[in-house]
């Protein structure tokens, strides 16, 4: 398994907010999926934008 850090931002009209968040996963794609769940958990009703993928 790899350590990636997903960087991405939740907008909703005006309102951006920027996060990374760390997952030790399988694939880039799972880090992707695991950012996402956290940032609309997080952030509901916000839209998920993926900023870049850096693996460790």
């Amino acid at each position: 398994m790899s350590k990636y850090v997903v960087h991405y931002e939740m907008r909703k009209a005006n309102a951006s907010a920027s996060f990374s968040k760390t997952a030790e996963c399988e694939t880039e794609h799972a880090a992707i999926r695991i950012a996402e769940a956290q940032g609309r958990k997080d952030r509901p009703g916000y839209d998920f934008n993926l900023k870049r993928v850096e693996k460790k």
